[in-house]
């Protein structure tokens, strides 16, 4: 995998935005690692109703290359088993998240640099507006056969991709999940 640090890659795109050029692979390279930690708790309340938290934060410099653009977040929630409405493989669950992105990321992206997973890029005569990311989600997973579930999830999104200019977007998606 090849990743840049901002902080080089934010130089170069200074360097080439008045030819209107990307400039993030010139520093793409295998030497850079992004680093990070996170803490992850469970707690069973009842026999049917749990808790949980998780926390990250990674080093900010370097670029991101997985399921979503991150450099800080924390989340809770709470799931309930179907047990007391007769469908005990069922589950129900709320949880809040909020995200951030590093100062480092965000003079990258100010800068005219264009990321993996957001969109944005600034004129040198535009500023884009960066706030906390935060997501609110509820779900209901319902089992259709012996290992097959299908869930119903609803997310309230304020600030997407950390702009608060775009407002908030609310998701609703489907899904199923089948074990062999």
């Amino acid at each position: 995998m090849m990743l840049a640090r901002f902080s080089d890659a934010t130089n170069y795109v200074i360097q080439n935005n008045a030819q209107g050029t990307q400039a993030i692979n010139n520093v793409r390279n295998s030497m850079q690692y992004k680093t990070g930690i996170g803490l992850h708790g469970e707690q069973a309340l009842t026999k049917d109703l749990g808790i949980y938290g998780r926390a990250f934060t990674s080093d900010g410099h370097t670029e991101t290359m997985s399921f979503t653009e991150a450099d800080n977040s924390i989340s809770v929630g709470m799931g309930m088993n179907g047990t007391s409405w007769k469908r005990p493989n069922d589950s129900i669950g709320i949880s809040m998240m909020q995200n951030g992105l590093s100062s480092y990321r965000r003079a990258y992206l100010q800068a005219g640099g264009v990321s993996y997973f957001i969109d944005d890029y600034a004129s040198p005569s535009q500023t884009i507006s960066y706030s906390p990311e935060r997501i609110g989600e509820v779900y209901y997973n319902v089992t259709v056969i012996k290992n097959v579930l299908a869930g119903l999830n609803f997310q309230h999104v304020i600030n997407p991709a950390y702009n608060s200019a775009r407002g908030s977007v609310n998701i609703l998606s489907f899904r199923i999940h089948a074990e062999f």
